[in-house]
């Protein structure tokens, strides 16, 4: 059969609002039978992960797979704080109120056509280039990324950002002069 895998270096661990993309209701409850994951499974030490149901990892034999960097002391307890800090500082959850407060705080914005995704991976897609919206953000130290889509601002917080910041955000999209139909 046909073995699904999803990539979830950028959405797992939190990212969407959700442990993992995989088996939420955002992914209509598929379960792949793979999960990738890296940088954010350690809060950036260099780690790369595979996660596989039982059908998968039944056919990985000893010996089958071979590293000569794997299960490194630093890199396990890396993993094992990050998972440890997204658990007890209710980082999943603070992921769906950063989503609510961006949501509610822009939604119908002059020149915001859309607000995509989920948690703390948002895409913000404007009714024009957003360009000047991006350079005017980064004059105010706020980092955002860009899109091969002229229009959409990326948007990939920390799972620990705070309210206070989202506000931050949120009023130097809506002020004045910032959006050009206003």
């Amino acid at each position: 059969g046909i073995v699904l895998i999803f990539d979830e270096v950028q959405a797992g661990m939190g990212r969407t609002g959700n442990w993992f993309f995989a088996g939420s209701e955002l992914a209509d409850s598929i379960e792949p039978d793979v999960i990738t994951l890296a940088k954010s499974v350690a809060s950036g030490v260099p780690v790369g992960a595979c996660l596989a149901n039982n059908r998968v990892a039944s056919c990985i034999k000893e010996n089958d797979l071979g590293t000569t960097f794997g299960g490194g002391m630093l890199a396990m307890a890396a993993v094992l704080s990050t998972i440890e800090a997204i658990e007890q500082d209710g980082m999943i959850e603070n992921a769906q109120r950063v989503e609510r407060q961006l949501r509610d705080a822009i939604t119908g914005a002059p020149n915001v056509a859309i607000v995509k995704g989920r948690g703390c991976l948002i895409g913000v897609e404007f009714k024009e280039e957003c360009r000047p919206i991006h350079a005017h953000l980064l004059e105010k130290r706020i980092i955002t990324g860009t899109s091969s889509d002229p229009k959409v601002l990326r948007l990939l917080p920390p799972l620990c950002t705070l309210p206070e910041q989202v506000e931050l955000f949120a009023d130097a999209i809506n002020a004045k002069g910032v959006l050009s139909t206003q």
